[in-house]
């Protein structure tokens, strides 16, 4: 988390650390950082719906045996708990055009 107008000075990120008494803990330390998703993750995109009134997430998790799952999760709060959906995925099934399209 960095406010807007310091998002060029490193000493402003604060990382989610724990929720203590339903509240969020922030910390300047990196290592009192803590995941707000776990496993192992890549292609995350994360917004606020103004419809939903929540915060939605996108993520692949990819599986040890080399299969991998899209998530799709929401929740009330920027750091979680998110309930999240699975949607298997199989990167044989994507295909780039052979040609250029302009």
């Amino acid at each position: 988390m960095v406010p807007s107008d310091s998002i060029e000075e490193i000493s402003a990120v604060k990382y989610f650390s724990e929720v203590r008494n339903g509240n969020p803990v922030f910390s300047t330390n990196y290592n009192d950082a803590n995941p707000i998703i776990n496993g192992n993750v890549g292609e995350i995109s994360a917004m606020w719906s103004s419809y939903k009134q929540q915060y939605l997430v996108s993520y692949f998790d990819f599986q040890r045996n080399g299969a991998s799952v899209l998530r799709l999760g929401n929740s009330t709060y920027p750091w979680g708990p998110f309930d999240v959906d699975t949607i298997p995925v199989s990167y044989t099934h994507l295909t780039l055009p052979t040609k250029r399209i302009v």
